[in-house]
């Protein structure tokens, strides 16, 4: 791997605050390619695991909008001002919207992805809760 470029990039997670980086972008030195065509690259692992792809944004911020709106019943401006009273971190009510919007994504592909252990799980222990007449 060789450098091909190395970039400027800035983020916002609450384990770091906003923080600026430059990320080196690495290239197969043989010009390998994927089946796709593109070139094969590696980018810094440390940004990728933390910020959400093509977003200066943090998974971890992700996850705070999204528990905010969705559990706590905020609305964009509480989380807003969340966000700047406990980590100093300034987003937009656009940025928010936007955020709550992927949690849900992620959050559907996570339950998709687990539902046949919770099927297996739930047969195991009986099938699923019936309600109670009173």
């Amino acid at each position: 791997m060789v450098v091909q470029k190395s970039t400027p990039r800035q983020g916002r997670t609450l384990e770091h605050g906003s923080f600026d980086a430059r990320e080196t972008v690495l290239v197969c030195a043989a010009g390998c390619r994927t089946p796709s065509g593109t070139l094969v690259t590696r980018r810094a692992a440390c940004l990728s695991e933390r910020l959400l792809p093509r977003s200066m944004v943090g998974y971890d911020v992700m996850t705070f909008v999204g528990m905010q709106r969705f559990a706590e019943h905020r609305q964009r401006d509480e989380i807003k001002s969340a966000l700047w009273d406990r980590y100093g971190l300034d987003l937009s009510t656009g940025e928010i919207s936007r955020l709550a919007v992927l949690f849900t994504k992620y959050l559907l592909r996570l339950h998709e992805a687990h539902s046949p252990a919770l099927r297996a799980e739930l047969a195991r222990d009986g099938g699923w809760p019936t309600r109670v007449s009173t």
